[in-house]
């Protein structure tokens, strides 16, 4: 195997990792979410960002009952 095909290599294990563990993080997260949003009869939750990447601030936050009541979040 070249240098090259080493490193490729170990980069393809390590993306991996980063995957799987991303993965995990996102199923933990849902968990700490999703659950009180739905004991709280959230429907969905809108969030807009302002778009500048280097300093990433929502714009606004809402969230919608089963009921078409919308709730505005504070920032």
């Amino acid at each position: 195997m070249t240098d090259f095909q080493a490193i490729m290599a170990d980069f393809a294990v390590r993306q991996a990792e980063r995957a799987a563990q991303a993965q995990s993080e996102i199923q933990r997260l849902k968990a700490a979410i999703i659950a009180p949003l739905r004991n709280a009869e959230i429907a969905r939750v809108e969030i807009r960002f302002d778009g500048v990447a280097t300093a990433v601030r929502s714009k606004n936050a809402s969230s919608l009952t089963p009921w078409g009541r919308v709730f505005r979040v504070p920032k």
